[in-house]
């Protein structure tokens, strides 16, 4: 909507400006076409230039990934890809599916090419610009665009000008990198690969930067908007948008704000994770806190998304009574939405709670808490999930498993690939909770772990609470020990609730249903790994 929003601004200074014009050359026998197209060209002006930022490359990469899958709409229902780029560290890991993108790999095809494919490709763009720039003038000479009544026609013909000098631009701007890289290229050719390493970095770093002043929408984590290529722009952003702002600490934030931004949107939930700060000191001094929480607190407005997209209303149920004060509403199509056939079949409904009473807790190798009996019942479960999904065909959806602890998502990405073979490779995600806070998947697992009798650890922590039961689209699937999580209150209320919802799970019906699924030496196989 933002983006939207500004483009439309963008639109109607560029129609109005078009139609002056056209009043002009009307009026004035001896304005030609030529100088018509040209005063255009010089006066219009930029069309958005937004920065996307997030705590994680993993929340980045989500709303790309969205953004490509599902596209923008625009105020008459069609859809639109806006032009975006890419921006990470050295190091970062980002999704293969958002490569396509990504600033460094759009600089690396650039600078592999050979002396030959500079020559073919600096010809086709050449001779794309002429074509453009005739196409242009054509329409700009043509009768329809003689009347000064805003007719359906000439409203058309302006936006395939106002089209077409997009395309224009992005072609000027491919040949200004071919004319930049032309001597690296020659050289590289002729040493043989062997260039000067400092003006190859040099020459990645003007690269970038480039196409992050082209683009429309810039997406990077807010550590990468403090790259050194963002010193090297020569336009503004209007706008920088960071989502889970209240996951970020106020100096992580303000990075972001340092490129001349002229508005700022925070988009964050004071209900789920903070961001993870080790020191002691440091959270004691309040350097925890957000730049999101400290405005909230300090009185500013802010204005509550009381709409989800995501949620089914058997999961959006319990969070929207605890965390919201009721207070979240389903979009309409939540309520229209497809659900999968392979979650129509008991133990696999869209929102249950298994009791795992003789879970016990225990420290793996590296000192994080694991759970066997819960790992023995999820394995079971993405085993039926499998057959179910084989006989129906329908295995057209995401799955993760989630935990407060680090061992037991270590434990269960080793187990599952002996027992379900390339399924769990293709289909199944593992993660903690904190490591998936702004992402969602259709199907999650919460492996809860704890089955003591004196803390529940990490699960004390409401805030985590919130972001596991609210990752799920179609169904949420709650493994625990329900003894120890009565323990405390907020789980208690959960436990609660799925009560009065006859949705829990006893540990008899799971008895049945694992030795159903497993066999003993499967069991035995299990305990040992």
């Amino acid at each position: 909507m933002i983006h939207l929003h500004i483009f439309q601004k963008y639109f109607q200074f560029t129609h109005a400006m078009v139609s002056e014009l056209l009043k002009e050359r009307n009026g004035d026998s001896e304005s030609s076409t030529t100088k018509l197209y040209s005063d255009y060209v010089n006066a219009t002006m930029r069309k958005p230039h937004i920065l996307f930022c997030a705590p994680s490359n993993a929340t980045v990469d989500s709303m790309i990934i969205k953004i490509l899958k599902d596209s923008f709409v625009q105020l008459d229902c069609s859809h639109y890809y806006p032009s975006m780029v890419r921006v990470s560290a050295d190091d970062a890991v980002i999704q293969e599916s958002v490569q396509i993108i990504a600033s460094k790999s759009k600089v690396s095809a650039l600078l592999s090419m050979t002396v030959s494919q500079w020559h073919n490709l600096y010809g086709q763009v050449s001779h794309e610009i002429a074509t453009t720039n005739n196409q242009i003038e054509i329409i700009f000479g043509s009768e329809f665009l003689k009347t000064t009544v805003a007719s359906k026609i000439e409203l058309e013909g302006i936006a395939e000008i106002i089209r077409l000098k997009e395309c224009r631009d992005r072609l000027v701007a491919d040949i200004s990198r071919l004319e930049r890289i032309r001597s690296y290229i020659m050289e590289k050719e002729k040493k043989n690969d062997d260039v000067d390493t400092t003006a190859e970095m040099r020459m990645c770093g003007e690269l970038e930067a480039s196409f992050v002043d082209e683009a429309e929408i810039v997406f990077g984590t807010l550590s990468s908007s403090g790259r050194k290529i963002f010193e090297n722009l020569t336009h503004e952003f209007d706008l920088v948008l960071v989502d889970e702002a209240a996951q970020s600490t106020e100096l992580e934030l303000l990075v972001a704000l340092f490129h001349g931004v002229k508005h700022c949107v925070l988009l964050g939930d004071p209900q789920q994770l903070q961001s993870v700060v080790v020191s002691e000191s440091a959270r004691k001094h309040g350097y925890q806190r957000s730049l999101f929480q400290r405005l909230v607190e300090s009185g500013v407005e802010y204005f509550l998304l009381s709409i989800q997209y995501r949620m089914h209303p058997d999961i959006r149920k319990f969070p929207s009574m605890y965390f919201y004060q009721n207070r979240l509403k389903d979009a309409s199509r939540i309520k229209y939405r497809n659900f999968h056939s392979c979650l129509h079949f008991w133990p696999l409904y869209t929102y249950n709670i298994f009791n795992i009473c003789e879970g016990i807790e225990f420290h793996g190798t590296k000192g994080s808490l694991m759970n066997f009996s819960e790992s023995i019942v999820i394995l079971c479960l993405l085993k039926y999930l499998m057959n179910i999904s084989s006989c129906n065909g329908d295995n057209n959806y995401t799955m993760t498993i989630l935990s407060p602890y680090s061992g037991q998502c270590s434990f269960l990405s080793n187990v599952m690939k002996p027992f379900l073979g390339a399924f769990s490779s293709r289909k199944v995600r593992v993660s903690t909770i904190d490591g998936f806070q702004g992402q969602e998947s259709d199907i999650v697992m919460l492996s809860c772990v704890r089955g003591c009798k004196n803390s529940v650890g990490f699960l004390s922590d409401e805030r985590r609470m919130n972001v596991g039961l609210t990752r799920a689209r179609d169904s949420l699937w709650i493994l625990g020990n329900f003894e120890t999580l009565q323990m405390e209150s907020a789980w208690k209320s959960l436990l609660n609730d799925a009560i009065q919802r006859k949705s829990q799970v006893l540990s008899d019906e799971i008895r049945c249903f694992s030795r159903c699924l497993l066999s003993f030496e499967a069991f035995r196989r299990v305990l040992i790994m």
